[in-house]
């Protein structure tokens, strides 16, 4: 007679062989399960996300992992290098399609995928980019793959104001403690970089409004007086760039403009003679522009000296 914990432990050991046996089928049936050092990025011909959970039964979670642990393995065999790791994003895609809220897949991705080649370039981002907005299509708990998006964006793409859109969301999510993990905090300055990435991109009214709202919700005195600074800054250069529109304009129809007073009562303009740090607009009279001594504040982007502009070259 066996003992009653054997009968305890059937069911539980009955799921095992029962998943060992849908692995087994499965691993003949799913495209890219074999030999996953031998995947290429292009050459794999892969069924729809549809298909393969229902191919997968009601057993999606452990083809997941067993699609992680491929990834894993992939990324471990040095001799994929030379191929730049093409292969880890179809393995990861089909690892996300069987569990579409696989978020630490996306985040490995995110931080895996893409391959520096020396002075060449960087290799996969387009991948890379497809794989961190199907993870953000799936409502991410974690900060770090829409941080990771943003992060590819601005420095592969360029595209400071979507960048900048995902890193409001990425400090969004940190904020209200959405994440699984927190043996690793989420860095404090993510609302402050979605501000600068978003002033970049020209994106200055949305950037005003998140930061306004970040002030309100500030508790730590320090943090409040550096988002301040901040907002100050945006309203700024919205004002600049609405009162040297209002110039031009003024200029364009004959009429001559001999004060910043004068400009802002003929155009309408909703600003004030003074500038959000409390120093007076100036007309230069060397640029013919409107003019702040605080124009240093300006939020602006620059990963290195000199340059604005995508900074690191994508080379697919």
């Amino acid at each position: 007679m066996l003992p009653l914990v054997c009968f305890d432990l059937m069911p539980r050991l009955l799921t095992i062989a029962l998943s060992l046996i849908a692995v087994a089928y499965l691993t003949a049936r799913l495209p890219g399960l074999q030999k996953p050092e031998k995947v290429e990025g292009s050459g794999v011909q892969s069924l729809s996300p549809e298909a393969q959970r229902s191919l997968a039964f009601g057993y999606r979670r452990v083809m997941a992992d067993y699609y992680w642990l491929q990834a894993i393995q992939y990324y471990g065999t040095q001799a994929n290098e030379a191929q730049f790791y093409r292969g880890l994003y179809p393995i990861l895609d089909r690892a996300t399609n069987m569990d579409p809220q696989f978020d630490f897949a996306y985040q490995f991705g995110g931080e895996c995928i893409p391959y520096h080649e020396g002075k060449v370039g960087w290799h996969n981002t387009a991948n890379v980019v497809k794989l961190l907005r199907k993870g953000m299509a799936s409502d991410p708990e974690r900060w770090e793959v829409p941080f990771l998006l943003a992060y590819n964006l601005y420095t592969y793409a360029g595209d400071y104001k979507q960048a900048g859109q995902y890193m409001e969301l990425a400090a969004d999510l940190a904020e209200r403690g959405q994440r699984k993990d927190e043996r690793f905090p989420p860095p404090t300055y993510m609302r402050s970089l979605g501000a600068r990435l978003l002033a970049h991109g020209g994106d200055l009214d949305t950037a005003i409004e998140l930061t306004r709202g970040a002030v309100e919700r500030a508790h730590d005195e320090k943090l409040k007086l550096e988002l301040e600074d901040r907002w100050r800054a945006l309203e700024l250069e919205r004002d600049l760039q609405r009162l040297n529109e209002a110039l031009e304009a003024s200029r364009a129809q004959g009429r001559e403009v001999r004060s910043i007073t004068d400009l802002i009562a003929s155009s309408g303009v909703p600003a004030t003679p003074v500038d959000p740090f409390g120093d007076p607009y100036e007309l230069d009279r060397t640029s013919g522009q409107v003019v702040s001594k605080n124009q240093s504040h300006f939020l602006r982007l620059y990963i290195h000296a000199n340059q604005a502009l995508p900074t690191e070259q994508a080379v697919d």
